[in-house]
């Protein structure tokens, strides 16, 4: 598993679209497996430690959460799945958010823990679709979990270190009560995502350097025109090319694909150095719609126009915006 990339956003001229990125090793053509065995709890190893447990026990088929405590990873929960994480006792922030290549901002929320306790998080969906952290009785939550069979996927190492510091002895100074700081993590988000119609990119049907329009290279080097000199932190960029539904699957995968580094390569000369990734998605994203039939008439080439696109996506960075309790946080039990 890589780790969050932390990264500080510059700027803001552009609206940020609330997704963030995380990309997950050992996921087999996208199916996750963990661990199985019946749950076993963790137990404190140090003297300030405590114990911090997620579990889903449902949820909506192809969605995974990603669970989280301050800015570090603790698992990536399908339905049926735990994950747990050694913190030193006191004040923290869990989180949760969607698992993507591009995923949503975390939703986090304070919680205390005393030394020698387990916390346990119940991972919930929302009315409005995002992921959520209940806080459930101990008895309830272990007579829950003794029903999972299988732990994250994610094999959650981490043990801070929880030693109290030593203070040589001195003359005894009356400070003011200080709250210690939670450090407000910073997730990976799409900047501003550019379409641009492939019709104006390349002659039809065509790919290749030599097959660009001019209308379609003055577009590129606009948009490198503007990540250039508006100060935005564009970290990486992802390119994906789509077709219309006329021609073989792989024909248009292929097309697409091709049509997708062509514009990579395009925006690498024309002066980008950040990382590119370019992916052809062929004919499975179509947004064209009441285009009727299946014969490349004239009519429903044109009807099938806005299909035929590369998508640009700009990803960056934002900080994870930490909601301000109404009063003080009590123990999470």
């Amino acid at each position: 598993m890589k780790q969050i990339n932390r990264w500080v956003a510059r700027g803001g001229r552009w609206v940020l679209a609330a997704t963030a990125a995380v990309v997950l090793g050992g996921c087999a053509g996208g199916k996750l497996h963990g661990p199985a065995g019946s749950f076993a709890e963790l137990q404190p190893t140090q003297a300030n430690e405590a114990i911090l447990v997620f579990f889903r026990e449902s949820g909506t088929e192809g969605r995974v959460p990603l669970v989280l405590a301050n800015d570090r990873v603790v698992g990536s929960l399908l339905a049926g799945r735990y994950a747990q994480a050694r913190v030193c006792a006191g004040a923290f922030m869990a989180g949760a958010a969607d698992r993507a290549d591009v995923v949503g901002v975390p939703q986090y929320q304070p919680v205390t823990v005393q030394a020698g306790q387990a916390v346990y998080l119940q991972v919930t969906e929302g009315a409005q679709g995002q992921f959520e952290l209940k806080p459930l009785d101990a008895a309830l939550a272990r007579e829950r979990l003794g029903k999972l069979q299988a732990a994250s996927h994610i094999i959650n190492r981490h043990v801070p270190d929880c030693t109290p510091k030593v203070v040589s002895a001195v003359a005894p100074v009356v400070v003011p009560e200080v709250v210690p700081a939670v450090p407000v993590p910073t997730v990976p988000v799409l900047l501003k995502r550019v379409e641009l119609g492939a019709d104006a990119l390349f002659r039809f049907d065509r790919s290749g350097a030599d097959d660009m329009l001019p209308q379609g290279r003055a577009a590129l080097v606009k948009l490198v025109d503007d990540i250039q000199r508006h100060d935005v932190a564009v970290e990486r960029l992802r390119l994906t090319g789509h077709t219309d539904r006329l021609g073989t699957d792989a024909y248009n995968n292929r097309l697409s694909q091709q049509r997708a580094a062509t514009v990579g390569d395009f925006l690498r000369r024309a002066g980008l150095t950040m990382p590119m990734e370019a992916v052809g998605k062929g004919e499975q994203e179509p947004i064209a719609t009441g285009c009727v039939g299946e014969k490349a008439t004239p009519a429903l080439v044109a009807c099938l126009q806005p299909d035929r696109r590369v998508s640009l996506d700009l990803i960056g960075s934002a900080p994870v915006s930490v909601p301000v309790p109404a009063s003080s946080a009590a123990p999470a039990r």
